[in-house]
């Protein structure tokens, strides 16, 4: 009895010090869980703020994020856009005889090549939205990145007036 006893105090505090161990591993994992959440919420109040449309698509060009500002330009609800691929969400036509330019290869230009592209209202861009009204853009993409490689491509659009 007196061996199972000594057991159990050298035990003891070896427990204690991993149940510790165990613990503040706990706690440090709920406080990074709660300051990502934090800074999504913060992301996501920026991205929602925002007067321009913000398109983001993945190399597969489907629509990753799309703002409110956006939607309301397309006259769609932007969680109803998500996943679609982009060439089914923005439709692009050049200057006033709404000859049609290729959103496909916009935004391949820019995974692709890795390169920025501004369309300013010198190129005479007009998307049209769900009511079949094309209303005159500015639309300027980059690649994004994550740890180095590009995933995809982001779009800020704005309405001429």
């Amino acid at each position: 009895m007196d061996s199972l006893l000594r057991e159990i105090f050298i035990s003891a505090p070896i427990i204690l010090i991993v149940a510790v161990a165990i613990l503040t591993v706990a706690i440090m994992d709920i406080q990074a869980r709660r300051r990502a959440e934090y800074k999504n919420q913060e992301l996501n109040a920026i991205i929602s703020a925002m007067g321009e449309g913000l398109i983001v698509v993945d190399k597969n060009q489907r629509v990753l994020i799309l703002n409110q500002a956006a939607g309301v330009m397309l006259r769609q609800a932007p969680q109803d856009l998500l996943n679609k691929k982009i060439e089914d969400v923005l439709y692009l036509k050049k200057n006033k005889t709404y000859k049609p330019f290729s959103t496909t290869e916009l935004i391949n230009k820019v995974i692709i090549e890795r390169d920025v592209v501004s369309l300013t209202a010198k190129d005479e861009i007009f998307c049209k939205n769900k009511n079949d009204k094309y209303i005159p853009i500015t639309l300027t993409a980059a690649p994004f990145f994550q740890k180095g490689e590009i995933r995809g491509a982001v779009s800020i659009i704005h309405a001429r007036s």
